[in-house]
């Protein structure tokens, strides 16, 4: 990684640039703002693996003068209330949530989508994975790519106090960070229970019209949690027949395909409408939706759970 960082500073539409993620460029972060080129950027403290990091530039983040949505506020009062049936969950009460950050043009990301594919099968961990676009230049347009999963990315990278953004980034229970392709690191840090010490149930509920809701406990929280929903397709199929990995069949587990901020949970009691959209993702729609807590906004996770949109209906 140290070498990797030495040899960045080429712009990514720079000519003759080789995306081979050993040469790519890298940005660094100062406060909240993106700051293009490598003065001053430091190398962050990335685990080893056998297959490298690919360093390189997002675009930054898109401003707007029009006000930002409304974000309901939990309605308190849940216990003891009637009907609400329980959605059946695709994960264990307090799951640990991964999320993966690849994209189909980088060339050391399948590798990485292999290795969260076979944590996906069990239900104490909620796998999620973010395809961001910021390697479409490099000759094969990720169809699965969003701009907002950067964004997502970068709140973590900047709440982590981290100088680089890097594909693929593993984002484990919010708390830390891992190269994705390293498997023997993640099967170190899910052995390790405190991912689930402190976090709470998250159960999804539903009335008699259909509406959804998440059932927020009584916790004491150190600050207040931002409450996240992430829409995304359980699985897909995917012929890459250019750039990198040309040649390459795909078959990608919890393809995100939205993410919202839903509402704000100060530790009450609290019921809060959740806006499934069973639209989400156009073309290649979602399937299944996960509502995750995230202290602050991209803090430790203190809540997850996911549903089948099959569960819905």
């Amino acid at each position: 990684m140290k070498a990797a960082a030495q040899q960045m500073g080429t712009p990514p539409a720079a000519a003759g640039f080789s995306g081979n993620g050993n040469g790519a460029p890298a940005i660094s972060l100062q406060g909240s703002s993106l700051q293009g080129g490598s003065q001053g950027m430091t190398s962050p403290n990335l685990p080893d693996a056998n297959a490298p990091a690919s360093l390189v530039t997002p675009a930054p983040p898109v401003t707007s003068d029009a006000p930002a949505p409304a974000v309901p506020t939990p309605t308190a009062g849940i216990g003891g209330e009637t009907g609400l049936t329980p959605i059946p969950s695709l994960t264990t009460l307090t799951p640990v949530v991964l999320e993966l950050f690849t994209a189909e043009g980088c060339g050391s990301c399948l590798a990485a989508d292999a290795n969260l594919g076979s944590w996906a099968k069990q239900r104490s961990v909620l796998v999620l994975t973010y395809h961001v676009d910021y390697w479409d230049y490099i000759g094969w347009r990720d169809m699965k790519a969003d701009p907002a999963f950067a964004q997502r990315q970068l709140g973590y990278v900047e709440a982590f106090g981290r100088s680089m953004i890097y594909t693929p980034q593993l984002i484990v229970g919010g708390a830390d960070e891992s190269l994705g392709t390293d498997r023997d690191r993640l099967s170190m840090m899910l052995s390790n229970s405190r991912y689930i010490a402190t976090m709470a149930p998250l159960r999804l509920m539903r009335d008699a019209a259909g509406q959804v809701f998440a059932d927020l406990p009584a916790v004491a929280l150190p600050k207040p949690a931002t409450i996240w929903l992430v829409s995304f397709r359980r699985q897909v199929e995917t012929d890459i027949l250019a750039g990198e990995n040309a040649g390459h069949h795909v078959s990608a587990v919890n393809v995100v395909r939205a993410v919202q901020k839903i509402g704000d949970w100060t530790g009450s009691a609290a019921r809060l409408p959740v806006p499934i959209n069973l639209k989400a993702g156009g073309d290649l729609p979602a399937d299944a939706a996960a509502v995750i807590a995230n202290q602050a906004e991209y803090g430790p996770v203190i809540a997850a759970t996911a549903v089948a949109y099959d569960s819905l209906r």
